[in-house]
């Protein structure tokens, strides 16, 4: 009687189970989890800010930009998470793409937070922010600590990117 048993081997032969592991798996995880909270957590409160306080001081240009800023946040949320998907199932090009990602979304933060800073003393003279929770110390200690602490973050991220020989190993040949 012939042996019609199939070796666990076979079943998963024509499956890819090759993933990211080590700091490429923390690298993942960063993207599709903590990433995106970042970016949000960093970026929406800006937002908010110029929308609410700009076109008080007669630029109401600014709600045109903001809807770009948002755009532009969803498009940095949602690219980040699909190179994170990317980079799990170690596709070579989303290594590629991360060595750029980075340094973009660190634009992106220091385009929000940098025109705010010369906007403060104008708003707080014209007195929009004594009744606002919203003070010129919270906004420049607490603002100026998330982007802080994001860019930190993102910058030795890219340091990785930049200077790992065991990542890009990681990575089958034919993706190469």
């Amino acid at each position: 009687m012939a042996n019609n048993d199939r070796r666990m081997d076979s079943l998963y032969s024509e499956y890819d189970t090759r993933h990211a592991n080590g700091f490429l798996f923390v690298l993942f995880l960063w993207l599709v989890a903590a990433n995106p909270l970042l970016v949000v957590v960093t970026s929406y409160p800006m937002i908010s800010f110029y929308s609410t306080y700009m076109p008080e001081l007669g630029m109401e240009w600014i709600n045109s930009l903001m809807l770009i800023a948002v755009i532009l946040m969803i498009f940095f949320t949602a690219s980040g998470i699909l190179l994170g998907l990317a980079l799990h199932k170690l596709k070579k090009p989303a290594w590629i793409l991360l060595k750029f990602y980075f340094p973009v979304v660190q634009v992106f933060y220091c385009s929000l937070v940098i025109p705010a800073f010369p906007a403060l003393p104008v708003l707080d003279n014209a007195g929009l922010l004594a009744n606002s929770k919203l003070s010129a110390q919270y906004f420049s200690t607490d603002f100026s600590f998330r982007i802080t602490s994001s860019m930190i973050i993102s910058f030795v991220w890219f340091l990785y990117l930049l200077l790992s020989k065991n990542g890009p190993a990681q990575f089958p040949r034919k993706d190469i």
